[in-house]
């Protein structure tokens, strides 16, 4: 397993390098101070099942540095490591940057590994505060733009409920099984089914929650307070 950590701060590479050591099977981590030393290794031939970014690396402000990853690099798996904690910068991140974590700076040892391990498992990490944050529901690109009458948060509850019908059973269990960040052959183990059903049942679950990939499944089901529920799931 092999990690990349793309921050202007040496210290804050080391300390990522010293959480991961803690880590059941430590991964190989490299550290580069700039997107453009880390550019110079992938075209030399370094490959990373996952890479750390930090925002505010130097020439880019915001999100442009992980608009700048994204566009050269989209195939790797990345995680947004940032003292930034602003509640519509991480919904874009995640949202519309696809990036599969968001993890902040001032979390713990314990709490950025746990983070990292579900990520490499094939989940999404989003930090649960964010889902508290006043303006995360105001700001957030995920919200809905169709309030209910009153204001009242009744129209999610009704949502949730009308996308739970409209899932069978297996489909609901796929959706609980992603949410807990388990990727597809963990799946296919779980439920004793083949990849290709598996797929299917993936494919009807993000027709359900209007998205299509498995980090809008995370945020929409928090979104709506999705909590799975079996009664009267239609077979």
């Amino acid at each position: 397993m092999r990690l990349a950590i793309i921050d202007d701060h040496p210290s804050s590479i080391q300390g990522v390098m010293t959480f991961t050591s803690r880590m059941a099977t430590p991964p190989v981590v490299e550290g580069y101070t700039s997107l453009e030393a880390f550019a110079a290794a992938h075209d030399g031939g370094a490959r990373f099942n996952l890479v750390l970014l930090d925002l505010t690396m130097p020439g880019h402000s915001e999100l442009s540095a992980l608009e700048f990853f994204r566009s050269r690099f989209d195939e790797i798996p990345v995680v947004v490591l940032s003292a930034n904690y602003d509640a519509s910068t991480i919904w874009t991140a995640l949202e519309r940057l696809n990036a599969m974590g968001y993890i902040p700076k001032s979390s713990s040892g314990e709490v950025t590994v746990s983070a990292i391990e579900l990520v490499l498992a094939g989940g999404v990490y989003v930090p649960p505060e964010v889902f508290h944050h006043p303006e995360a529901r105001m700001r957030s690109p995920a919200a809905s733009t169709r309030p209910s009458a009153n204001g009242s948060p009744r129209q999610d509850a009704l949502s949730s409920k009308r996308v739970l019908a409209s899932m069978t059973m297996r489909q609901r269990d796929v959706l609980q099984l992603l949410l807990k960040g388990m990727p597809d052959k963990a799946i296919c183990r779980e439920l004793n089914l083949s990849q290709n059903t598996v797929k299917k049942h993936k494919t009807a679950v993000f027709g359900a929650l209007h998205v299509d990939n498995r980090t809008k499944v995370v945020l929409a089901a928090h979104r709506l307070g999705l909590i799975v529920d079996y009664e009267d799931a239609p077979m």
